[in-house]
């Protein structure tokens, strides 16, 4: 790098730091994704649940 110009090494920096700020967003969302899914599941699986209750003892 020692043959980048001040410009360059500059740039590179700001491309560095956006890179740092991106990776960090995207596990921010990858983390928020995952409790989402897992709240529609268990969302599901709630519903299962009075569906099968409500058969089960004549609640419709």
């Amino acid at each position: 790098m020692s043959s980048l110009g001040a410009d360059e090494k500059v740039r590179i920096r700001a491309l560095e730091c956006e890179v740092k700020e991106l990776r960090r967003a995207n596990g921010i969302l990858r983390r928020a994704s995952a409790y989402f899914a897992m709240a529609e599941l268990d969302r599901h699986e709630r519903l299962s649940v009075v569906r099968t209750f409500g058969t089960t003892h004549g609640v419709n």
